[in-house]
C-alpha cells in the first residue's frame, strides 16, 4: 500500500506532514481544508496525486505500478480485459488478475500433491 504526505502551501515555508495510508491522509485533507490551509497530496515521491484517485484506491505502489506496466506491455489483452471489467481502476484490475495467478498457483499445487499422493500409494511408499 503506498503512503502519502501532506505538504501545507504556507506564506512562512512549506511543512510536510505525514506518512499516511491512504484514509488517513484524505481525513487529514479534509480537517485541515476545514480549517482553510491549503494544501497538495503528495505520494512518497513528492509528485502530487490525485485525490479522486487516492479515494477511489487506483493510485498503485510503485512495485504495484512496475506490474501494471508489465502487464500492458507483455499481455496487453488480458490487461486492457481487467481494465474493462473493472471500470478503469488499475488497483481493481490488478488485483483481479493477481487473485487469478494466485488462484492457478494453488490449483497447481494441490494437483501436484494429489498426484504425489497416487504415485506414492501406487508403489508402496511410506510417507
Amino acid at each position: 500500500m503506498p503512503y502519502y504526505f501532506i505538504r501545507t502551501l504556507q506564506a512562512s515555508g512549506d511543512k510536510i506532514l505525514g506518512p499516511y495510508e491512504p484514509f488517513e491522509v484524505l481525513q487529514r485533507a479534509e480537517l485541515l481544508r476545514a480549517r482553510r490551509v491549503e494544501i497538495v497530496i503528495t505520494d512518497e515521491d513528492g509528485k502530487v496525486v490525485d485525490e479522486k484517485a487516492v479515494a477511489r484506491g487506483d493510485i498503485l505502489s510503485p512495485r504495484d505500478e512496475e506490474l501494471a506496466n508489465m502487464l500492458a506491455s507483455e499481455f496487453p489483452a488480458i490487461w486492457k480485459t481487467a481494465l474493462e471489467i473493472a471500470h478503469e481502476h488499475r488497483s481493481v484490475a490488478l488485483s483481479m488478475i493477481v487473485r487469478l495467478v494466485r488462484r492457478h498457483i494453488e490449483v497447481a499445487a494441490s494437483e501436484r500433491e494429489r498426484r504425489l499422493t497416487g504415485a506414492k500409494i501406487e508403489h508402496g511408499i511410506e510417507e
